[in-house]
């Protein structure tokens, strides 16, 4: 068999770190650091070598990585607080608290990622002190992936218990990236069992966007535009007709813009109708413009005028200009177009 053989070279490398130590382990990754020329094989090899370095001496790995400036240490420091989390989670978690690692933020998703194996519910405990983060969502992930290797219905228990409605709207979307790989009427179900919660809007929007942009099905695509007909009036309904408008609009313009010439005047139409604008206005701003015109919520129509006709602008200035000028806009929408 070839040396070259991407199969023999992993068991080499697999026998290569079995024979790792506390006591060779630095070495080898200098060695490995001088001979990377950072391609993605490179760069796989130093995480498996760094994490494992982070599992034989944590506390060394670690020093060494926020002590020597490269992008391989940088690395390292990521795979190796992984390890040693995993390995020795109170160490770990000691060393995160200090004031070195609070000013380590590359530190805190392997951190996080070693801890959701060791120690889930310390792991949530850290993302609570991370009072900076707005989307906790990468902080989540690792947590959630760790749950979901248990059983989608652990997950489901674990995100339901975080203990705020912004970290269970951003936990359930993670569930949501995973319940698309059923069928939608599986999907569907379990977003009704709690779709007139606060937390739904985000969930619901993903499910319904992807639906209508992956599927080949016509009678798939129908029974969710269904289902999104027959939602309750309100945040979830509006930001799941936004999402899934969007997406079906990058597929299927043609049949996007027929569906929502069948939609009765709503405010959930009225933002299916600014997506479907949104998306037609990177090749169409001056379609995009007419059906712009015809959102009823003031708001609405106004933010999407300014965007469509901007677009407009910058590709055809003297058509856009023309029809501007006989719109018969209001006067501070036609400020706001002008003066961006």
């Amino acid at each position: 068999m070839s040396q070259e053989d991407p199969l023999q070279k992993n068991l080499d490398f697999s026998q290569f770190l079995s024979s790792v130590t506390s006591k060779n382990v630095r070495g080898h990754w200098i060695d490995l650091a001088e001979k990377s020329n950072g391609t993605q094989e490179d760069r796989r090899r130093l995480a498996l070598l760094g994490y494992t370095w982070g599992t034989l001496h944590g506390d060394e790995a670690v020093q060494f990585a926020l002590s020597h400036d490269s992008p391989e240490n940088i690395q390292l420091a990521t795979h190796a607080i992984e390890g040693w989390a995993a390995d020795s989670p109170k160490a770990a978690a000691n060393f995160m608290r200090s004031d070195e690692g609070l000013k380590s933020k590359g530190c805190r998703l392997g951190f996080l990622k070693g801890l959701a194996r060791s120690d889930p519910q310390a792991a949530v405990s850290y993302i609570l002190v991370l009072e900076e983060f707005t989307d906790a969502r990468p902080y989540l992930k690792p947590v959630l992936k760790s749950q979901l290797q248990k059983s989608f219905e652990v997950a489901e228990q674990w995100v339901l218990s975080l203990p705020s409605d912004r970290l269970i709207e951003q936990g359930m979307q993670g569930l949501a990236r995973e319940i698309t790989k059923k069928t939608p009427e599986e999907a569907i179900d379990w977003l009704d069992t709690f779709s007139d919660r606060p937390f739904a809007a985000a969930a619901i929007s993903k499910v319904a966007s992807h639906y209508m942009s992956a599927t080949n099905s016509d009678a798939d695509r129908e029974f969710v535009l269904k289902w999104l007909h027959e939602l309750p009036e309100g945040e979830a309904k509006n930001a799941a007709y936004h999402s899934s408008l969007r997406s079906w609009t990058k597929r299927a313009p043609k049949a996007a813009a027929e569906h929502l010439n069948t939609l009765p005047q709503s405010l959930a139409k009225d933002h299916a109708v600014r997506a479907y604008s949104m998306e037609t206005t990177k090749k169409f701003p001056d379609i995009a413009v007419q059906w712009a015109t015809s959102i009823v919520d003031p708001e609405i129509r106004q933010s999407t005028l300014i965007t469509t006709s901007r677009a407009w602008i910058r590709i055809d200035p003297v058509a856009a200009t023309q029809w501007i000028e006989t719109s018969g806009m209001a006067e501070q929408t036609l400020l706001a177009i002008q003066n961006p």
